[in-house]
Parts: C-alpha cells; sequence; structure tokens
C-alpha cells in the first residue's frame, strides 16, 4: 500500500506509493524441496476510496462535500493477481474499520499498469504532431540565428560603413542603428 504522504490535511488524497520500486520486485514461491512453483513480479496498481460523505459528516455545518472526494491509494501485488481481485480483497478489509454514523468505506475504480502499455492511434497521432511541432519550431529558430540575423549584422555593418564615408566626406547623417 503506498505510504501517507505529506499535506492530509489540506486535502492532499493521493497515496501512491513507488511505481518504480513495485515494478522491480521479482519474486518467486518455492517448496520444501526448493522447487520454484510461481515466479512472480510486482504489478503497480491504484483504487479509489470515496470518503466526501465521511468527511462532509465529520465537518459537520461547516460545509457540503460531495461524495466526488476520493482517496487514491496504490498497491503493489503480484502480477498473477488481477484488477477485481484487488478490488475485492480491499472491499473485505474496508468494512472492518469502524466509522462514525454507521457508515462504510468501499473500494471502487480498481486500475493497474500495464507491463509493456501500447499506444492507440490517437495517441500515436498526438506525438507525431507534437514532434513535428518541435521539429519545426527548432528548423525556424535555427533558421533565425544563421540567416536572419547575419543578415542584419551584416546590413548594420554597411549602413556603418557608408555613415562613416559620408562623414568623412561632411555630409551630415543622423541614424538609429539597433
Amino acid at each position: 500500500m503506498g505510504k501517507v504522504e505529506s499535506g492530509i490535511f489540506t486535502g492532499h488524497l493521493k497515496w501512491l506509493g513507488s511505481f518504480d520500486e513495485c515494478r522491480q520486485i521479482q519474486a518467486s514461491v518455492k517448496t520444501v524441496q526448493n522447487d520454484i512453483i510461481h515466479p512472480f513480479k510486482g504489478q503497480y496498481c491504484t483504487i479509489g476510496i470515496p470518503v466526501g460523505d465521511i468527511i462532509a459528516g465529520a465537518l459537520g455545518n461547516l460545509g457540503a462535500l460531495s461524495c466526488t472526494h476520493y482517496l487514491g491509494v496504490g498497491f503493489c501485488i503480484p502480477d498473477s493477481c488481477d484488477k477485481t481481485e484487488l478490488q475485492t480483497a480491499i472491499n473485505q478489509v474496508l468494512p472492518k474499520i469502524p466509522l462514525p454514523g454507521n457508515k462504510h468505506l468501499y473500494a471502487v475504480y480498481p486500475h493497474c499498469q500495464e507491463n509493456n502499455p501500447k499506444f492507440d492511434k490517437k495517441a500515436i497521432a498526438a506525438i507525431a504532431t507534437c514532434s513535428l511541432f518541435i521539429a519545426v519550431m527548432a528548423i525556424a529558430t535555427l533558421y533565425d540565428v544563421i540567416v536572419i540575423q547575419r543578415q542584419k549584422k551584416t546590413l548594420k555593418n554597411t549602413i556603418e560603413w557608408h555613415c562613416a564615408k559620408w562623414k568623412r566626406s561632411g555630409i551630415s547623417v543622423q541614424t538609429k542603428i539597433r
């Protein structure tokens, strides 16, 4: 289970734990003869626990909260388990927590992260579009730095040369060169 992080009294309701640490877990169940029965890896899952009614009951008349506030908790479970098994196990434990007003906690919205997430066509299109914009911006910036700024410097030098030439010949020139 994810560790309780700071800020709980300021509304920080996500106890997610460490995704990377969970994914690095590798273990196995061995028999008495040291035969490996079932090797498994860690699988990171999250689950939501609605707490809006409980918070509203604790605050009394200070304000009404809807039941849309969820405590998000991260779990590291064996990859042989799935999200419904996690939800079932959590829902067997949560009702045993005593709460005022005969309220009960329950788990909803279980989600387990895939080992190798696949990108759908929309995600690929979004990544390609963003990459194209970044490439165009980089090329335009390089063009500006290499070509346009060099031309401005050359033009400025040419104007300064002509102004100096005209001043030497007695022509009055007033310019503001940037």
